[in-house]
């Protein structure tokens, strides 16, 4: 049975950072208590995938392809997994990273985030 919460229906109400170190942290967490094969694990293994690229202190060029397969790919399985919810902008953004990072230069150097 799928049981769909949003944050805000939980009460959870986080700021980007806090959602970034949560999602970083919840792996750990909760890995033991959810089967590997599960469809919604699986997508949020790959968002943070996604995430894990984008937040890279070292982004290669040639990275940036990979990166636009994978999210690409991660927007496809979660417009199959949830055909209801409409895709929002901040998602469809996501396809012009990649772009955007090759116009800048080689590689990109970007500052180490903390979880704080």
């Amino acid at each position: 049975m799928r049981v769909n919460l949003t944050v805000a229906e939980i009460g959870i109400f986080l700021l980007a950072s806090q959602m970034w170190c949560l999602s970083r942290l919840l792996p750990f967490l909760i890995h033991d208590l959810i089967p590997d094969e599960n469809a919604d694990w699986q997508l949020f293994a790959d968002l943070m995938k996604i995430v894990d690229l984008l937040f890279s202190p070292v982004v290669k060029k040639e990275t940036t392809f990979y990166l636009a397969i994978l999210i690409q790919e991660y927007l496809q399985e979660f417009k199959e997994a949830f055909p209801a919810i409409t895709i929002i902008p901040k998602m469809h953004f996501m396809v012009h990273y990649p772009a955007q990072i090759r116009r800048q230069v080689k590689y990109v150097v970007r500052p180490n985030r903390n979880c704080t």
